[in-house]
């Protein structure tokens, strides 16, 4: 009897293992639960907030304002569209007769500031090559003295015939109206690098500004 007892432990505890391991092997075959993933609808924020992370937002210039004064200039001598034409104070002679349609065969380019900047009724005379000095002064200027210079359309050689002005006071002139425009009184030439209000009242009767 006693042998008998001792197998039916032994069965009860191999049944016991057998059934723990068939509950292990059970819940190994069972697929793991994961969470859901949730598809959430996307609002009007979320939407602007994705665009502005994934477009490229170009950025156009701003167009130049037209804040320049407007002015208008006469053009005449030998250009192939003589006329007045309008131009902005940032504007140099080279400009407006490039507008003009260019210099005609017979103009004498050598007697024209092409550098200068333009200014309010200016009148811009290309002379033909032919021309003899007293004739380029003719009916240019109506209102002009033409016994005296006209300092804003001078050359470098009629600056240098002035009392006390050489070839660099000249040149500073000429580089001085190219960077800052014309002359709007003979008090701005004292602006003008090397040349004081003693050297502009040498030579003050023989210019006109403007």
């Amino acid at each position: 009897m006693s042998r008998l007892k001792e197998y039916k432990w032994v069965l009860a505890l191999m049944l016991i293992l057998l059934f723990g391991t068939l509950l292990i092997l059970n819940k190994q075959d069972q697929p793991l639960s994961e969470t859901p993933l949730v598809n959430e609808p996307m609002t009007a924020t979320s939407l602007e907030q994705n665009e502005l992370n994934t477009e490229t937002v170009s950025i156009e210039a701003s167009p130049i304002s037209e804040d320049s004064t407007l002015m208008y200039v006469d053009v005449k001598g030998e250009v192939h569209q003589p006329g007045v034409y309008r131009v902005t104070e940032a504007m140099r002679i080279l400009d407006v007769i490039e507008d003009a349609g260019g210099f005609s065969d017979q103009a004498d380019v050598d007697q024209v500031n092409l550098a200068m900047k333009v200014y309010d009724e200016m009148v811009i005379y290309v002379p033909n090559q032919h021309e003899t000095e007293q004739e380029k002064k003719l009916d240019l200027y109506p209102d002009q003295n033409h016994d005296k210079i006209r300092i804003n359309m001078a050359t470098k050689e009629e600056l240098t015939t002035l009392s006390g002005i050489g070839e660099k006071k000249a040149e500073a002139i000429l580089k001085y109206m190219e960077l800052n425009g014309p002359f709007q009184s003979s008090d701005d030439l004292t602006q003008v690098e090397g040349i004081g209000e003693k050297t502009v009242a040498n030579f003050l009767d023989q210019i006109q500004v403007p």
